[in-house]
């Protein structure tokens, strides 16, 4: 089963992941590792990771590591099923804004609704939750479609992992409080500090004076 992170992620590697901050994910992905020996599914892994914290620290880049893990210790089994989306994507192909064009809501490679796709797999990594945000708080209707979509994969033990640049105590202010508390139950929640390294990376090329 082919991988399906962002190119820009294809080839990372948990090895990567030499910060402290880290830690969890490394160990998480040893537990998936240790499963995956013992002949075990993801069935009973019950939560995943919500990586809060600026830009440029890594966290997608985190997700992605733990993805291509996943997938290389389950595959071929179904089990290694996999979605790892941006928010806005997320958010137009379950036709959340006004604006949504309803030809984005059909995944054509599993042929079904990207609703059932979202509930149903058993991986699903949220990356950079809030960068759909576009002001106030999320209309009632994308904060009802959101939390259907989050308590139908919390009812199935899917699990689901999580990057914003959010705090966690704004969760509940955008999305609402019923969504932020599913959020707390079906992940563990690290706040990731540090440098920027894209910016770091920019500077020691020269291009940052």
């Amino acid at each position: 089963m082919r991988v399906r992170v962002p190119l820009r992620f294809s080839d990372a590697q948990l090895c990567d992941l030499d910060r402290p901050q880290y830690r969890m994910v490394i160990e998480y992905a040893g537990d998936l590792i240790a499963r995956a020996k013992r002949g075990e599914g993801v069935e009973r892994i019950s939560k995943g990771l919500l990586l809060s914290g600026e830009s440029g620290l890594g966290k997608s880049y985190a997700l992605a590591a733990l993805t291509r893990c996943f997938v290389g210790v389950f595959s071929p089994s179904m089990h290694a099923d996999h979605v790892f989306v941006t928010s806005p994507e997320m958010f137009e192909s379950l036709g959340m804004f006004e604006d949504s064009r309803g030809d984005h809501e059909f995944d054509p490679f599993r042929g079904q609704s990207w609703r059932e796709t979202l509930v149903k797999v058993p991986w699903l990594v949220i990356n950079d939750l809030g960068k759909e945000y576009r002001g106030g708080k999320m209309s009632e209707q994308a904060e009802f479609k959101l939390g259907r979509v989050l308590r139908a994969r919390s009812e199935r033990c899917r699990i689901t992992h999580v990057t914003t640049n959010l705090s966690p105590g704004s969760l509940g202010r955008i999305y609402g409080e019923s969504t932020a508390s599913l959020l707390a139950e079906m992940t563990d929640a690290y706040t990731i500090e540090g440098e920027d390294r894209r910016h770091a990376e920019l500077a020691n090329r020269g291009g940052v004076r």
